[in-house]
């Protein structure tokens, strides 16, 4: 399994994130006209693990989690969610080789989706990014 199919797994098996977002959680971008709320993430960044003995198994992912939502209380709601399973730091267990281990957030930011007709009432997404550790991702 891959970090992206182990985060995307994490997410949609968590009922309180299911039971806002259904299956409506994609990588990188989310298609035009998908019911909202929804959650795109992306994995920015891979840093293997070093120590005095050399590089181990395990590396360190960047993860960027974009909570969207039509308003700001319904983004704010998902993210509320969304970092409750991430934050538990336990392992979600061992597929196909790859063992992860969930950290606590490196972050929070909020911003307005552009709805392209110059008014102020666009989605909103709070950003959340997330430091995770993992083997065989």
């Amino acid at each position: 399994m891959s970090i992206e199919t182990a985060l995307r797994r994490r997410l949609t098996d968590d009922l309180g994130v299911s039971g806002i977002v259904s299956t409506r959680v994609s990588p990188e971008w989310r298609r035009e006209g998908t019911a909202l709320p929804a959650i795109v993430y992306s994995i920015d960044a891979r840093t293997p693990v070093r120590t005095l003995t050399g590089t181990t198994e395990l590396a360190e992912f960047s993860v960027a989690i974009d909570c969207i939502a039509t308003s700001l209380s319904g983004a704010r709601a998902l993210a509320v969610a969304v970092s409750v399973v991430l934050n538990d730091n336990t392992t979600y267990g061992t597929v196909d080789g790859t063992k992860i281990q969930w950290s606590a957030t490196d972050g929070e930011d909020v911003e307005r989706m552009d709805d392209q007709e110059g008014t102020d009432d666009g989605p909103r997404v709070v950003r959340q990014t997330y430091r995770i550790w993992a083997t065989g991702g």
